[in-house]
C-alpha cells in the first residue's frame, strides 16, 4: 500500500515514469500517482491505458481509475474502450471494476457485452458485480442469460444475486427456482441470492420452496 503523496510530487513522478525503462518501475510510479486525488492524476492514468507494451502498467492504471471513482467520470469512455478491446484479461477485469466504482451508466452496454462474451471468467464476474452496483435494470435479460448459460458457477451465482437485487416483482421467484431446478444454482447459491431479495419477495420465495418440498435454511 502506498501512502497518498502530495499533489506537488505529480510532475516529478511523471518525469520519472517517462525515464524509467522496466515495466515494474513504471508500475510502481503508476501506483504512487493513483494515490493522488487530483484530476491531473486521472489524465495521466487515462494516458497510461494506452501503454501497449506494458500490460501490468495498464492493469494498475485501470485499477487506479477505479479507486479515484469520484473524479473519474472523464475516464469512462477510455475504460469502456479498454474493456472492449484490451488483449490483457486482467486489464479488462480491472476496467470492469473501475466502471462499477465510478457508477456511470454509459458503461452498462460494454459491461453487458463483457458479461456475455468475454472469455475470461474474472472479467465476466466483475462485469456482473459492476452491473449490480450500477443498479442496471436494463441488464436483467443479460444477467438471466448468464445465470442459465455461463459455464462457471461463480458467475452464475453472482448473476442470480444481481437479478435478486434488481428485481422489484415476484417474477424473479420463477427465474431463480427454474435455475435451481435446472442445476444452475446450488442450495447455498440460492440462499445467497434470496438474501438480496426485497423482504416481501423473500417471504413469497420461502412459501414457494415449501410448496415444492425444498428445505432451505436461512
Amino acid at each position: 500500500m502506498f501512502k497518498a503523496l502530495p499533489i506537488e510530487k505529480l510532475d516529478e513522478l511523471i518525469q520519472q515514469y517517462q525515464q524509467v525503462k522496466t515495466e515494474y518501475e513504471k508500475k510502481r510510479i503508476v501506483q504512487q500517482i493513483a494515490s493522488m486525488r487530483t484530476p491531473l492524476a486521472i489524465e495521466f492514468l487515462i494516458n497510461v491505458l494506452n501503454e501497449k507494451d506494458y500490460p501490468l502498467v495498464r492493469r494498475w492504471a485501470a485499477a487506479g481509475l477505479g479507486k479515484l471513482y469520484e473524479l473519474g467520470t472523464e475516464a469512462v469512455p477510455h475504460l469502456i474502450e479498454t474493456l472492449k478491446t484490451d488483449p490483457d484479461e486482467q486489464v479488462r477485469k480491472w476496467a470492469a471494476v473501475a466502471l462499477g466504482n465510478i457508477g456511470d451508466e454509459r458503461g452498462i452496454p460494454a459491461l453487458i457485452e463483457t458479461l456475455l462474451h468475454d472469455p475470461f471468467v474474472e472479467a465476466r464476474y466483475r462485469a456482473a458485480a459492476a452491473l449490480m452496483k450500477l443498479f442496471a435494470i436494463d441488464a436483467k435479460q443479460a444477467l438471466e442469460t448468464a445465470l442459465f448459460n455461463d459455464p462457471t458457477s461463480e458467475v452464475r451465482g453472482l448473476a442470480a444475486n444481481a437479478l435478486a437485487f434488481l428485481s422489484t416483482t415476484e417474477d424473479i421467484i420463477d427465474v431463480l427456482l427454474k435455475a435451481f431446478q435446472a442445476g444452475k444454482l446450488t442450495k447455498t447459491m440460492l440462499l445467497d441470492s434470496m438474501s438480496k431479495l426485497r423482504p416481501e419477495i423473500k417471504e413469497s420465495m420461502k412459501k414457494r420452496l415449501q410448496e415444492i418440498g425444498t428445505k432451505i435454511t436461512d
